[in-house]
């Protein structure tokens, strides 16, 4: 099942920002300001955060998959 989606418009520089620091972590730009906005939500530790990007850097295909 997939979830509805909500299209939030962002000034295109921080987009492009963004998007370059989602790609060095193996994300796409709506995977990683999900992944932020869940660490912010969930109070997740800096040690969680760096072992989940680093998993999105070896594993992209399966934790995109885990993720849906």
């Amino acid at each position: 099942m997939v979830a509805p989606v909500t299209n939030v418009p962002l000034p295109a520089d921080l987009a492009k920002e963004l998007e370059a620091i989602a790609s060095r972590a193996g994300m796409t730009l709506p995977t990683y300001i999900a992944y932020l906005a869940r660490i912010e939500i969930r109070r997740h530790d800096p040690a969680f955060a760096a072992a989940t990007k680093h998993l999105f850097k070896k594993f992209p295909e399966s934790m995109r998959k885990l993720a849906e």
